[in-house]
């Protein structure tokens, strides 16, 4: 087995990309830049929409700095929009209720067009 390379694969139906909806970790060891690691071991294409900036350590997070969720929302309706779509959704950390409350708009038209269930591999 080739080194990094995770021991199965996606299921088919996640040939689209993967919307990462997380916050970015300074330190590396969680957040968006795991899941992009899982990801791309998986060979799964991702787009990412950024909804915090924490500030963090190996003792853990001293500081978490929530995006605007404008900015969050035209991330995630991008990403919807684009081509060839948005095979599945993962959800982290948010930063705050402000955010929460925000996602509650780009997801209901889509999920109108969506599966509303995904295969477990």
């Amino acid at each position: 087995m080739k080194k990094n390379s995770a021991p199965y694969t996606l299921h088919s139906t996640l040939d689209k990309p993967v919307l990462l909806i997380s916050a970015s970790d300074s330190s590396a060891a969680a957040g968006i830049q795991v899941d992009l690691r899982v990801l791309n071991d998986l060979g799964a294409p991702a787009r990412c929409a950024i909804t915090a900036v924490t500030v963090q350590g190996d003792d853990g997070a001293r500081s978490i700095h929530p995006m605007d969720p404008g900015i969050i929302l035209e991330s995630i309706n991008t990403a919807l929009s684009d081509s060839p779509g948005i095979g599945a959704v993962k959800v982290g950390l948010l930063g705050n209720g402000f955010t929460a409350e925000a996602l509650d708009d780009p997801f209901p038209n889509y999920m109108d067009r969506a599966s509303p269930s995904l295969p477990i591999p």
